[in-house]
């Protein structure tokens, strides 16, 4: 080879230039293969690239759709205004460190880095109170400007501060789980710290400015504009936003009380002021931040994702609805070697239309405020002690439009309303006994008491066994060895004993016995099997996010077990518990026969909801209509009369109206304490750990050991009713460990009855 080489090039230059030709010829050859490369299999993302080096992009703000009710009344809407904001380096107290960090190494010069860092921190010390005293005259001139108190600005941005710092340490625990995840997934230490996008964006300080506000405001930013970052005004920004407004909150309702209960009754209507109406159905808005992790914005990709404070649903239909109600931005595209301009319109969100009705939701959000009265313990409400006399009871409504499975009113007491949510957030969504912020008709579960059992009876003849016309004997006690356990309320009340009696009577009279019986004869098995048919121990998907379940148990392991859940569960005791909405929801099938039918909070055309037959034995659908009839009817119903310090009245009277009714006083899960020592289970010696801490708290006494249920279903007989203003309508009402549920929820399905009439409904 060597001598091919020197034969070839016989002299050293000619190999020195063969060599340096050999090389020249690789290089373009490799020059070549990767100009071929980007060219052939890369060359569309670069042109892509060098076309995206062209085109400046410009978001086009969207808006949020209206929340409206089942008539068309606005119940949330977005309102242009504008928001006088400021940085959060300035609220979060950094931006004064860091301009007197600027000012003390202006002051040492190139020397600083010398400095050890005590010196150094003593050095910025010195400087940090000028600036704070700067932020502080800042915050005194925007109060001056929106003609609030200091001390409103103070709680604002003690707010905000939290709320960022809540969100950042979201965030930084999430980034810290993947760093620990390993080397794949593993991001730098560095980054973990890294400041999240609330920390350094723009926060509302004042929202919905008017243009007085506004061109004061920015007469102060500019008359600061030389002065440049040193002036915390130049931290200030007048920013377009959308206020999120709930016109429909407050109300003012007239109520007569011509039909009340004896001891309130009057000829005088009252005038009643109700705020946070339906609050817990429409829901509110927060600062997204989970949302921008899974859907960030991309202006390429995604015009519906989520910028750094952009406001996404927390609750009720604003959340549920979150897609419907969030719309997309526009664009604008600018080519900048052609000076051409295309633009994309947003697309504002969809209106969401609910199925409750406002003016009808704010009557019974009035009949169930304590205020009223009929939401607290009474003298006539069964002789309650003196020390629970007066104390305002927990509870919920639900109003249920039978043929359509519309929910036309759904009331939660205690509420809240927005301002107090905006301004004591902590407090309200803190507190585990009053929970004020939780929606009662969905998200809390109650043992159903003897409004279990209608569905009872029905899977009993359904079953066979039970004969459509078969009766039990009601002795006062289930086992006659056992006299003092599984007994019938009537004979643990009046020693007294209800007979023989069929399934229609057996209803009126909601006696233990004849349920007991039939729980026995089910089973464990068979009743679970039922209560799932009917609606129980899963949610009714009605639309609302937080919506809970409910229990109902599985199939017992042993024999000893199962005997006795099917016994409680065949008087609504037990391990089981229902919701209000699942309550009203199970009466609304009883009501139609036997389909079921789930129940919606709005009307979505895109959403089917299927109506299926649960193959119920007509004759005990029959039997049960009958039952409930009588047991608000006839004067051995439970739900027929109460008795006050002036007599007896009945229960429900309003005219023209057909109602079939239950009543249930359920046994809920308390604790007892012998305050006064004398060995007996008083009222107001009954608490509940609802915080879960082990301790007896003052507040968390409970007036009684039982839930107080009415359920009713009401029809108009009025001559020429028409099907969508004569009803079927199930009205549901449960107070929370007010004892009992004719004395007490009866008067209030009464009065929300009077309320359908008096809105048109009967």
């Amino acid at each position: 080879m060597r001598r091919f080489l020197r034969r070839l090039s016989p002299s050293m230059f000619q190999r020195r230039l063969l060599l340096l030709s050999v090389t020249c010829c690789v290089i373009t050859l490799f020059l070549a293969l990767r100009v071929a490369h980007l060219t052939v299999s890369q060359g569309a993302m670069w042109r892509q690239r060098a076309e995206l080096a062209l085109v400046r992009c410009t978001a086009i703000p969207t808006r949020r759709g209206p929340i409206l009710d089942r008539h068309g009344r606005i119940l949330a809407e977005d309102v242009p205004g504008y928001d006088l904001t400021v940085r959060y380096t300035v609220i979060g107290g950094t931006w004064a460190y860091e301009q007197a960090k600027l000012v003390a190494r202006e002051e040492v010069g190139q020397k600083w880095f010398d400095l050890p860092p005590d010196v150094q921190s003593e050095a910025i010390r010195r400087h940090v109170a000028v600036f704070d005293s700067q932020t502080e005259r800042l915050w005194d001139q925007l109060a001056a400007l929106g003609g609030k108190k200091r001390r409103e600005i103070d709680d604002r941005l003690l707010t905000i501060q939290q709320r960022t710092q809540r969100m950042v340490s979201a965030v930084q625990r999430a980034r810290l789980a993947a760093w620990d995840r390993g080397p794949d997934d593993r991001m730098r230490l560095e980054q973990i710290a890294q400041p999240i996008g609330e920390q350094v964006a723009y926060h509302a300080i004042l929202s919905g400015i008017d243009d007085g506000v506004r061109m004061a405001a920015m007469r102060w930013i500019a008359d600061t504009l030389e002065q440049g970052s040193c002036s915390p005004w130049q931290h200030v920004a007048v920013q377009r936003s959308k206020q999120r407004h709930y016109p429909a909150e407050s109300h003012a309702v007239t109520i007569d009380r011509r039909w009340l209960p004896m001891p309130m009754r009057t000829d005088d209507p009252v005038t009643c002021r109700v705020d946070g109406v339906g609050i817990h159905l429409t829901g509110g808005l927060r600062p997204c931040w989970k949302e921008q992790e899974k859907r960030p914005f991309d202006l390429l990709e995604d015009l519906g994702g989520y910028l750094p404070g952009d406001l996404a649903g927390e609750w009720g239909l604003e959340r549920s609805r979150e897609s419907t109600l969030r719309g997309v931005r526009g664009r604008v595209r600018h080519r900048v070697d052609e000076q051409r301009r295309d633009a994309s319109a947003p697309e504002p969100g969809q209106p969401v239309q609910a199925t409750i009705d406002i003016l009808l939701q704010a009557r019974v959000h009035a009949l169930m405020d304590p205020r009223f009265g009929l939401m607290k313990l009474q003298p006539w409400h069964g002789n309650p002690s003196s020390e629970v006399l007066g104390i305002a009871l927990r509870g919920a409504a639900v109003v249920l439009d039978v043929s359509s499975g519309e929910i036309i009113a759904a009331v939660s007491t205690p509420g809240f309303t927005r301002r107090q949510w905006e301004e004591d957030r902590d407090t309200i969504a803190g507190d585990a006994i009053d929970r004020r912020h939780w929606n009662r008709a969905v998200q809390i579960a109650y043992q159903p008491g003897s409004t279990l059992k209608p569905l009872i009876y029905c899977a009993a003849v359904t079953d066979g066994v039970l004969p459509i016309h078969g009766t039990v004997r009601c002795n006062g006690h289930l086992y006659p060895e056992r006299p003092n356990r599984y007994r019938c309320w009537y004979y643990k009340m009046y020693e007294r004993r209800h007979g023989e009696l069929n399934g229609p009577e057996s209803l009126a009279r909601s006696c233990n016995i004849f349920y007991y019986t039939l729980g026995r004869r089910l089973g464990q098995r068979s009743l679970t099997a039922w209560l799932d048919r009917f609606g129980l121990g899963r949610t009714t998907e009605c639309g609302l996010w937080e919506e809970t379940g409910g229990d109902v148990p599985s199939p017992a392991v042993n024999r000893g077990e199962d005997l006795g859940n099917s016994l409680h569960m065949g008087i609504g005791q037990g391990p089981i518990r229902m919701t209000v909405m699942q309550a009203a929801n199970a009466y609304a099938t009883l009501a139609r026969h036997g389909h079921a039918l789930p129940p919606t909070l709005t009307r979505d055309t895109t959403s089917a909801r299927v109506r299926s037959d649960m193959q119920v034995h007509p004759a005990a659908l029959t039997a049960v209509e009958k039952g409930l009839y009588l047991a608000a009817n006839a004067d051995f119903g439970t739900g027929y009369q109460i008795t006050t310090g002036q007599g007896r009245e009945r229960i429900f009277n309003l005219d023209d109206v057909t109602v079939y009714g239950k009543t249930g006083t359920a046994e809920a899960a308390v604790r007892w304490s012998d305050t006064n020592g004398n060995g007996g289970r008083d009222d107001g010696e009954f608490w509940v750990d609802f915080d879960r801490n082990g301790h007896r708290d003052a507040r968390e006494m409970v007036p009684r050991s039982d839930h107080a249920w009415c359920i009713a279903i009401v029809r108009s007989q009025r001559a020429g009713a028409s099907r969508k203003r004569g009803g079927p309508y199930v009205i549901a009402v449960l107070a929370e460990y007010g004892g009992s549920g004719g004395r007490i929820a009866g008067p209030i399905v009464n009065q929300i009855a009077h309320a359908l009439r008096a809105e048109h409904y009967l």
